[in-house]
């Protein structure tokens, strides 16, 4: 199953909610917070998409009384934070390397099997974990799709991960440029690969 067609599918079937809105605080309410609370968002100021992507955060977050500390490391102290998971949560920001749906393992299995890069020391779900090992096992594309529904349906629910946004890339190729190929869906950051098939006339 490809992963940018599951992605943009479930993008269309979701309306995204307001931080003000009063569900959200009083859910919080619910929660045992009804003024807010205090929490470390881990970022880096060495790329200025993951500060601004921070700032933003804090921002909408003030507005239901959740008081945000930014913790903003160069990268290499950034990644050592994350990899001893010294944090509350943290700014995420990826790219693929394949677009079979399989590559969310990198996001979402747990446990102490080495496929993730990106996912939270803190996070493991078995029912998540099985459906994960089920789709990477699954040949039938139909089946395939119904174990990544689940997976989806799941992972919303539990939400270790909060998508905030989707950057897009762009490539300007003048007249007379052969050979690049912007690579389909999340794959276009990998793009640059094909410059050494790439001429100018």
């Amino acid at each position: 199953m490809q992963l940018h067609a599951l992605l943009s599918r479930r993008r269309r079937n979701s309306s995204p909610a307001r931080a003000t809105s009063t569900p959200t605080k009083a859910l919080l309410a619910k929660a045992g917070y009804p003024n807010g609370f205090e929490a470390r968002l881990l970022a880096s100021s060495q790329y200025s998409f993951h500060q601004n992507t921070a700032i933003a955060i804090q921002s909408e977050l003030a507005k239901i009384g959740i008081k945000v500390k930014l913790d903003l490391p160069d990268w290499a102290s950034r990644m050592a934070k994350a990899t001893a998971a010294d944090y509350d949560f943290t700014v995420l920001g990826s790219l693929g390397e394949i677009t079979d749906a399989d590559w969310l393992s990198n996001y979402y299995y747990g446990g102490d099997k080495l496929v993730r890069t990106n996912n939270s020391p803190y996070f493991n779900d078995p029912q998540i974990n099985e459906l994960l090992d089920k789709g990477r096992a699954t040949i039938d594309k139909d089946e395939r799709a119904k174990v990544y529904d689940a997976f989806v349906d799941r992972a919303l629910e539990l939400s270790p991960l909060v998508y905030f946004m989707w950057r897009e890339q762009n490539y300007a190729v003048r007249k007379g440029v052969t050979g690049f190929t912007n690579m389909p869906g999340f794959l276009t950051f990998q793009s640059g690969l094909s410059i050494e098939n790439t001429k100018v006339e």
